[in-house]
């Protein structure tokens, strides 16, 4: 990812000290999408309530934020650049050019444990991860994860870090 930022944008996305994973509060409902600044998309297409996505990066002004899935190719035009940072500006958006569908994963959940890790290079990675829950069943998450063109994004065993959701 790191190739294709200006050298501010790549100072937003430098390692700034210990890696601090961050979970939204609110559950992932069928339907939401998060953003990661303006360079990650990803899509909640099927998944329990009880399923979590925890954002780990070692840049600290990274920020996740979340739209209908329906309105998500609006809202990133509307704020990439803008509110939604890196990329720095607007023109520096429109380089990068719109977000692209890079990789449809199916992960299976176990209550009580991250599952695997969506990795985005050059950026950080979401830990998918899944709180106790009364469902029968097998768990399971369907997630779209969109990047700019030509960064990669790999599905992963879960690095075991500190600090990641256990109760909800």
């Amino acid at each position: 990812m790191s190739a294709r930022l200006l050298p501010a944008e790549i100072a937003m996305v430098m390692p700034r000290g210990k890696i601090k994973p961050y979970t939204p509060k609110s559950p992932s409902e069928q339907g939401t999408s998060f953003f990661w600044g303006g360079l990650v998309r990803v899509d909640i297409v099927s998944a329990p309530p009880a399923m979590r996505l925890s954002f780990c990066s070692p840049a600290a002004k990274l920020r996740v934020n979340t739209c209908a899935t329906s309105e998500a190719e609006t809202a990133h035009k509307e704020h990439a650049g803008v509110d939604w940072k890196p990329p720095s500006d607007k023109a520096s958006a429109a380089e990068l050019g719109p977000l692209r569908l890079q990789r449809t994963a199916r992960v299976p959940l176990q209550p009580m444990k991250q599952s695997a890790d969506l990795a985005i290079s050059g950026f950080g990675w979401i830990s998918v991860g899944c709180l106790s829950t009364l469902q029968q069943g097998p768990l399971e998450a369907v997630l779209e994860v969109w990047v700019p063109k030509g960064v990669e994004v790999f599905v992963r065993p879960p690095m075991p870090i500190g600090g990641l959701p256990t109760t909800p």
